[in-house]
């Protein structure tokens, strides 16, 4: 059953709950891109919104694994606080083939404004968090957009996918908060973007957060997400 889409002009689609999470599609005109996202409102008005960026073994239109990860990952910590919650599925995976991951990425920020807007959330506090593949959509989507996240949470992803970067590329950073996580011994994403991203930023007086494991290798996520304060620390900042 076609419904009108509760976010501003574009059409949806409902298809089936997850919990608390209602399942919808959405299309942008303006990157030619359609993908599913499942999106859980707050119980309280002016509440923070989080966006939850997912893992590549989560590509596809079911609007489903998206929601596997969440829950294995970051509902723990998270359902203690009351907020908005939006969960992208990607249907791309590929920066050469229309549509493109940034092409996806464009339209989830699309997306996260017209929600924001739509549902009065608290401004201040967007913030986003994303794992492996998820985590290379955090670093880009903060660095295409530096003034409208409140803080990063980039797991195991890459900036630009690589080191080739400049000083002015990492100003672009200074006035979003990043919490960094990875391990030395990942076999599937390379650590090594995110070593020579801290230390950049670090050079230009910009000060992240960044836990570094030789341990656990893709899978520290796992770690990562039930062992640190993430969330606490998330749900602390705000956008000035």
């Amino acid at each position: 059953e076609f419904i009108k889409d509760p976010f501003s002009e574009s059409v949806v689609i409902e298809k089936r709950s997850c919990s608390r999470f209602k399942s919808f599609e959405y299309y942008s005109k303006e990157n030619e891109i359609s993908f599913n996202f499942r999106f859980k409102g707050s119980r309280s008005d002016n509440q923070p919104l989080v966006v939850f960026m997912a893992g590549g073994g989560c590509h596809g239109y079911d609007n489903f694994k998206p929601m596997y990860e969440y829950y294995s990952h970051i509902n723990r910590q998270l359902k203690k606080y009351d907020c908005s919650v939006l969960v992208p599925q990607s249907p791309c995976s590929s920066n050469f083939m229309k549509p493109t991951v940034s092409d996806y990425i464009a339209a989830v920020k699309e997306l996260t404004e017209k929600v924001a807007c739509d549902i009065r959330a608290d401004k201040r506090r967007v913030y986003l968090i994303g794992t492996s593949y998820g985590g290379w959509c955090t670093w880009n989507m903060i660095y295409n957009s530096p003034d409208f996240f409140a803080c990063g949470i980039p797991v195991m992803g890459s900036l630009l996918g690589g080191v080739n970067l400049n000083k002015a590329d990492f100003e672009r950073f200074r006035s979003t908060p990043l919490w960094i996580a990875h391990s030395s011994d990942d076999d599937n994403v390379s650590i090594k973007s995110d070593d020579f991203c801290v230390e950049e930023l670090k050079k230009i007086g910009i000060e992240v957060k960044y836990t570094r494991w030789d341990k656990y290798g893709h899978k520290m996520c796992n770690k990562f997400y039930k062992s640190e304060s993430w969330a606490e620390w998330m749900f602390e900042q705000e956008k000035q």
